[in-house]
């Protein structure tokens, strides 16, 4: 077989499997994962198989063999990377903490005393979580480089041979090694905030801003937040240097608490005049869920798929189990937000009450009707659904209650008038009463058959 220029050496340099001993003394089941035990395997096979004929040497005998062998020497190769990582991982909390005490007394020497401690604090912990972003985004520029480019030139070896790739040990987007790295974070900022690491629930929460501040970077995720819009929602009527300082002692208090769960780890970090969580931790919220579930549930819905999509959009309502940011219900920065999350679960609910009606169940109809309207009473459409629902159960009575109740409170809310639609379907269900008795010729009267919508 040819040299590789890449890993260096040849499949010559590794010893000829009919020279290994069994399979159990190199590599014992619960050292290694089942790739090594499944090539050991085939290697012991050959070997058997080899020593069982007369012609040993057989030439497709031997081609197996120089097959396992390179793929054996691909993963000792990565297991010989995944050690070097994880020295540099070492390296690097070693090189945070070196950093974080010499900044300390950068801070201490050169701080005005204008500044309180906790101001001083969060300047520092900025400029360390900036350095410490950027140690960890160097360490992993390079392993995305290195590594894939070594893996790759072994595998595309191993593809000319017919043997396909192992790509297990690198699947998703992270670097071998740096998976480990990314703790998790679950957030549930519907109802009352719940927040876990790692599973261990987050009980505690710094004074001030810090919860608040906290919520803010959660929910804009997808990117860094520039400070003066941090600013903006939390302290807009004050001095700006004032806002400045009231940032830095959230921002240091909040830092302070997290790390009381992981000390290695830079939870908000700092870069370009941004705050952040650390791309280091991988967040769940309650509401991206929500968000994947309605995208979900669309897609069924428009496949035709009505019962798959009524399980996502159900699962999506499962996750609203209360108001969105509860907590923050005299926060001026969470009242958009809180409306705009209200018409998405009203949405949900109307999508869901529609479906269940095409789908002849009127009964789980009326339950998402209702729910709908618990979210605001004053929605017409949610009125318009319970009233087509006992329409169709020939609960006439009821269907006009339905109408007054969404008259009285529209006028007690708004101070308007039902709409010209909620108008117009009251109009068709009074004029079935109407023709639904008739004079009969003896004038006793009898009911007709009343047809449906």
């Amino acid at each position: 077989m040819r040299e590789d220029a890449n890993l260096g050496g040849t499949s010559s340099s590794l010893p000829r499997p009919h020279s290994l001993p069994k399979s159990s003394s190199v590599i014992t089941p619960g050292e290694h994962g089942p790739l090594h035990r499944v090539l050991l395997d085939c290697l012991a096979r050959s070997h058997a198989l080899a020593e069982a004929r007369p012609e040993r040497e057989d030439p497709l005998f031997a081609h197996v063999e120089d097959l396992v062998a390179v793929q054996l020497r691909t993963l000792m190769q990565r297991e010989r990377i995944e050690q070097a990582l994880d020295a540099l991982r070492a390296q690097l909390v070693r090189q945070s903490v070196e950093l974080d005490d010499a900044l300390a007394g950068v801070s201490r020497g050169m701080c005005g005393g204008e500044r309180t401690d906790a101001a001083r604090g969060g300047a520092k912990a900025d400029a360390g979580a900036s350095c410490w972003g950027d140690l960890l985004r160097l360490a992993s520029d390079v392993m995305r480089v290195s590594v894939p480019r070594t893996v790759a030139a072994t595998d595309a070896e191993l593809s000319t041979h017919g043997v396909p790739a192992i790509r297990a040990p690198l699947a998703g987007p992270d670097p071998i090694g740096f998976r480990a790295m990314r703790r998790r974070l679950n957030v549930h900022l519907f109802g009352d905030l719940r927040v876990s690491f790692d599973g261990r629930p987050l009980r505690r929460w710094p004074r001030g801003r810090g919860q608040q501040l906290f919520k803010f970077l959660v929910i804009h995720g997808d990117g860094p937040v520039h400070k003066s819009r941090l600013i903006d929602a939390f302290w807009p009527d004050i001095d700006p240097r004032a806002a400045r300082n009231n940032l830095n002692v959230s921002i240091y208090y909040l830092r302070q608490e997290l790390s009381r769960y992981d000390k290695s780890l830079a939870f908000v970090e700092y870069r370009d005049e941004c705050y952040a969580l650390s791309p280091h931790v991988e967040v769940w919220t309650d509401s991206a869920a929500f968000d994947a579930h309605v995208c979900a549930g669309e897609r069924h819905e428009a496949a035709g798929q009505a019962a798959l999509a009524v399980s996502a959009y159900e699962a999506a309502d499962a996750l609203a189990c209360g108001e969105f940011l509860a907590c923050e219900a005299g926060a001026d920065w969470a009242v958009t937000l809180r409306e705009q999350w209200r018409r998405k679960r009203a949405e949900v609910l109307a999508r869901l009450a529609s479906l269940e009606m095409r789908r002849g169940d009127v009964r789980k109809c009326v339950v998402w009707a209702r729910k709908r309207l618990s979210i605001d009473v004053c929605d017409e459409g949610a009125h318009r659904q319970l009233i087509e629902c006992y329409v169709r159960t020939d609960q006439d009575a009821l269907a006009e209650r339905q109408y007054r109740t969404c008259a009285e409170a529209l006028r007690e809310a708004l101070d308007v008038a039902p709409s010209s639609e909620t108008e117009a379907l009251m109009a068709q269900v009074r004029g079935r009463r109407r023709l639904a008795v008739v004079p009969h010729p003896s004038g006793h009267q009898r009911e007709a058959s009343r047809g449906r919508d």
